[in-house]
């Protein structure tokens, strides 16, 4: 028996088992998915694709740092508002109304929803219950997980190809801060980043310009892979500055209030280089514009009673409507609606919600239940769901619910 040379063979053998197995690893490893990179731009992520799109056959468009603009996700587009770009729903809109603002002149945004789900989309049954988490208080949305990049990833890709077929010239993302919001899921600060990176380089992929929406906390971050920012309510929150690095950089920052007047933020909103509006918390057609701090008006009467109290520069109050459940906890979601005296519609959204009107006139606030969530009582402890109120102030309204 020849135990040295046994032993030289054995050894010889397990080295190059060893050798084959560490060359199938590295293999495994090159061949990722693309979706499946890691979370930060300094920890090998792809880099992003704008600059190396904007050199391909199809430029990407940029908005100017000032554009006017104009966001409705809400009712027929008013095509008549004048407005260099247009941010609309991407599943409710036609190639054609995408044509139709373009031969205005504009550019258009598709809005999709990529951090929630939506139950009345025509491709929510793509979702599998797996990926669904917690209400995000909206009817019908629930948080997605978003670390599962490999099952959204197909599905995001479907609805960013559709707005491309469709004539879209950008993407606004909505829902990309998740991991700082009760989702049900263990999301991170680096998964957001995972997702958002991944998402910006979908859009540059199909010739899209990206939009950075609300994720303030990871701007830094993310500047390198977006295009433009859109916020809301970055000065209700006080935390406007972080969008600065945007400007710095030469790229557009839009931005929408809903419960403040015009003029306790449009002064600081131009001093920034903001492109901000004043919108209602529904997003219809109804805006005021801080940079020329003048109504545009819209097509419906409900709107342009809305524009007729919101002009004046005296006596405008707010009317802020809250919900609460029967603890005291506050949540957002619920229908609220404000009419006038004589019973026209002057406007409607989701709790949170607020109403710009005018001092002393004659309102009627009306808060709704949505299946087992039911109005209970106001906060002066009057019990119809439908209050008339006649404020020489701004109020704040909190409609209370059982759960």
């Amino acid at each position: 028996m020849n135990l040295l040379g046994d032993s030289f063979g054995k050894t010889c053998a397990a080295l190059s088992i060893t050798l084959l197995l560490l060359s199938s690893v590295a293999l495994a490893v090159t061949i990722r998915p693309s979706f499946a990179a890691t979370s930060s731009p300094n920890a090998g992520v792809p880099a992003p694709l704008g600059a190396q799109a904007a050199t391909s056959s199809t430029s990407i468009w940029h908005p100017v740092l000032i554009t006017i603009w104009q966001w409705q996700l809400q009712g027929t587009i008013d095509k008549k508002m004048s407005a260099q770009m247009f941010d609309i729903d991407m599943f409710d809109n036609s190639a054609t109304t995408v044509a139709t603002l373009h031969a205005q002149g504009a550019k258009v945004v598709c809005y999709i929803d990529a951090g929630t789900w939506e139950n009345w989309r025509p491709d929510a049954k793509s979702f599998p219950s797996s990926v669904l988490g917690k209400s995000n208080g909206w009817p019908g949305e629930r948080w997605l997980d978003i670390g599962q990049i490999s099952v959204l990833g197909p599905i995001m890709q479907a609805r960013v190809a559709q707005c491309a077929q469709k004539g879209f010239d950008g993407v606004e993302f909505d829902n990309v801060d998740g991991y700082t919001n009760p989702t049900g899921f263990k999301l991170t600060a680096q998964s957001q980043l995972t997702y958002n990176e991944y998402l910006a380089n979908l859009a540059h992929s199909n010739g899209l310009s990206v939009a950075l929406k609300n994720d303030v906390g990871q701007v830094n971050q993310l500047l390198p892979y977006f295009d433009w920012a859109l916020d809301e309510s970055c000065f209700d929150y006080n935390e406007c500055n972080l969008l600065l690095p945007f400007i710095t950089a030469g790229k557009a920052v839009f931005q929408v209030e809903y419960g403040l007047s015009a003029s306790q933020f449009c002064p600081q909103a131009n001093a920034m280089n903001f492109n901000s509006l004043l919108k209602h918390q529904s997003l219809d057609a109804w805006q005021v514009a801080c940079r020329s701090l003048s109504v545009t008006t819209s097509t419906t009467t409900a709107t342009t009673t809305a524009t007729t109290t919101a002009t004046s520069s005296s006596g405008t109050i707010t009317i802020k409507v809250r919900s609460m459940n029967l603890a005291g906890l506050p949540f957002s979601g619920m229908w609220a609606n404000v009419t006038s005296a004589s019973g026209n519609l002057l406007a409607s959204g989701y709790t949170t919600f607020s109403y710009i009107g005018a001092s002393g006139t004659t309102y009627t606030v009306c808060a709704s239940n949505y299946g087992t969530t039911i109005f209970s009582h106001w906060g002066d402890g009057s019990v119809s769901a439908c209050k008339t109120i006649a404020p020489a102030s701004s109020v704040v309204l909190t409609a209370y619910y059982s759960l």
